[in-house]
C-alpha cells in the first residue's frame, strides 16, 4: 500500500544532542504558523494531535537519554558514554516507548547501530530535508499514513560542538583514543564526518489508528 504523505511546514525544531544542556534552551512550540501549515487526516488520529505527541514524546525520550549520558560523563567522560549509548540508549526509547504505547526509534542514513538504517522510504524523507536545508529553511515534520497506522518523523540536527567528539571528524574533532572505543564498540560505525548543524538523524514515531 502507498503511504500518504504529510509535510508538517514551519516548525521549531528539537535538535537533539548527547549534551543534556539543549533542553535549556531548545523546546517545541505552538506559533499560528505553524498550527495554519497543520493537515488533518481523513480518518483516525488528526495529525495535529499525533504531532503534538509525538514532539512530547521525543522530548521525554530525549531528557532520559541525556540524563543518562550526562551521569556517564561525570563519572568517566566521552569513553564512558559510548559505553551506556550501546547499553542503554534502546532499553530507555524502548521504555518509553512501553509507557505510551507506541513504537519509538531513531533512524540515520549513517548509522553507529546498523539497526538504525533509515529504509528506501526514510532515505526519501532524508532527501527532502537535505534540500529544505539546502534552501536555507529547517527539515519540517513528516506524517506518513500506512493502513492503520499513523508515523511521525521529526529530524534531528547536530546543535552541540560536544556531539563531535563522538561523531565529528577523525583525527580533529574525535581524539585517535575515543576513535578506538567508538570502533571497538561499533564495529559497522558509519556516524562521523559530521559538522555543526548537519542532519544526524531522525525521530520515528509510530501511532496505531
Amino acid at each position: 500500500m502507498v503511504a500518504k504523505k504529510i509535510i508538517l511546514r514551519s516548525l521549531p525544531w528539537l535538535w537533539v544532542t548527547v549534551i543534556p544542556m539543549l533542553l535549556l534552551s531548545c523546546g517545541p512550540g505552538n506559533s499560528q504558523s505553524e498550527k495554519n501549515k497543520l493537515y488533518a487526516a481523513d480518518s483516525g488520529m488528526p495529525d495535529t494531535l499525533a504531532h503534538q505527541k509525538a514532539k512530547a514524546i521525543s522530548a521525554e525520550a530525549f531528557s532520559q537519554l541525556s540524563a543518562a549520558l550526562t551521569q556517564a560523563i561525570q563519572r568517566g567522560g566521552v569513553a564512558e558514554a559510548i559505553q551506556v549509548c550501546k547499553l542503554q540508549a534502546l532499553p530507555i526509547t524502548d521504555s518509553v516507548a512501553g509507557k505510551y504505547g507506541i513504537s519509538l526509534q531513531r533512524i540515520a542514513l549513517k548509522t553507529r547501530n546498523p539497526l538504525n538504517l533509515a529504509n528506501s522510504t526514510e532515505k526519501q524523507i532524508f532527501r527532502d530535508w537535505k534540500a529544505q536545508m539546502e534552501a536555507g529553511n529547517d527539515p519540517a515534520a513528516v506524517i506518513l499514513h500506512e493502513g492503520d497506522s499513523l508515523i511521525w518523523y521529526g529530524a534531528i540536527r547536530l546543535a552541540n560542538p560536544v556531539c563531535l567528539q563522538c561523531h565529528g571528524e577523525p583525527g580533529k574533532d574525535i581524539s585517535t583514543e575515543n576513535l578506538k572505543i567508538i570502533r571497538a564498540a561499533y564495529p559497522e560505525d558509519q556516524a562521523t564526518g559530521f559538522v555543526m548543524g548537519d542532519l544526524r538523524g531522525a525521530w520515528k514515531i509510530g501511532f496505531r489508528n
